[in-house]
């Protein structure tokens, strides 16, 4: 799947600093143009199914639901979008 761009850079950015994962060290490539990305499988190190310790949840549930999950897994790290990046990408990143 290929994001929007800006998408694509938050994301980068957020990886990097809150996960210290970047493309190169993953191993793994990005191109805007989808049709240019030809990858070999196994090639990427994180093709793997995560253990319950290196999960990802994706969400937008409501705050309840998510307070809940940071009592059950307390090392969560949470990506929230600011206010400006929410204007900017509006409802489904666009």
């Amino acid at each position: 799947m290929v994001f929007a761009k800006r998408l694509h850079v938050v994301g980068d950015e957020s990886r990097k600093k809150y996960l210290q994962s970047t493309d190169e060290a993953e191993r793994t490539q990005y191109k805007e143009d989808w049709t240019q990305m030809k990858v070999k499988m196994g090639t990427a190190l994180g093709e793997d199914v995560p253990s319950l310790q290196g999960f990802f949840v994706a969400t937008d549930a409501v705050e309840k639901a998510t307070e809940l999950l940071k009592k059950l897994l307390p090392e969560m790290v949470r990506f929230e979008a600011s206010l400006e990046e929410l204007e900017l990408s509006k409802d489904g990143g666009s």
